[in-house]
């Protein structure tokens, strides 16, 4: 489906609101595919639904990109809210799908900010532990940046009346100020990544 809706997308464009329910479906976590393996004196969690999630959610990131006028609004949100607190893998993909998406779906966005900035707030106010290694250091930063990428992604939501702003202001805040997961150093650095965008495109 990724490949038909990237390069044929005129091939599913009289099917594509039939086949959203079930795509969407597919970005949940489904609790049965996740197992417990022991690994020496430590037991960890296998998500052997991951791929599949990953891939329903790059099928989203498509659809947004070539086909956000059959694509529903809510339902993008939606997965974008469950997205936020998965695994890595799937944020980095729910950050493609914020950054194509909330100029296209800016009512969506705006109606369910608060939800999305508590998601996002989820995420920015975890702890790494004090005995973490340098592995498990370089995966919290990643984490937190791409976490932020989408806190910043939300801005143009953000402007239409009525929105409710105030989690988002907060989280914003926190952003600028927070120095664990190099949190606030990533916030200037895609903030003025943002900034140098923007005053490209209306250079142009």
């Amino acid at each position: 489906m990724y490949t038909i809706i990237q390069t044929r997308p005129a091939l599913i464009k009289d099917i594509v609101a039939a086949i959203q329910p079930g795509l969407f479906k597919q970005t949940s976590i489904d609790k049965s595919l996740i197992r417990e393996i022991q690994m020496g004196p430590y037991k960890r969690q296998v998500d052997d639904g991951l791929e599949t999630r990953k891939c329903a959610y790059q099928c989203v990131y498509m659809l947004v990109r070539n086909m956000h006028e059959q694509t529903n609004g809510d339902d993008v949100v939606d997965c974008v809210i469950r997205g936020i607190v998965d695994e890595q893998e799937i944020r980095v993909v729910v950050q493609q799908i914020t950054s194509e998406s909330v100029s296209k779906m800016t009512g969506s966005y705006a109606a369910h900010m608060e939800e999305i900035s508590t998601a996002v707030e989820k995420v920015l106010k975890r702890k790494i532990q004090a005995k973490a290694v340098k592995q498990e250091i370089e995966k919290f930063e990643e984490e937190m940046r791409s976490t932020v990428a989408i806190l910043i992604h939300l801005e143009p939501a953000t402007k239409l009346p009525g929105c409710n702003t105030a989690k988002y202001t907060e989280m914003t805040s926190f952003a600028s100020k927070e120095t664990e997961g190099k949190i606030s150093e990533h916030y200037r650095e895609l903030m003025n990544i943002a900034a140098s965008s923007a005053g490209s495109k209306s250079g142009n």
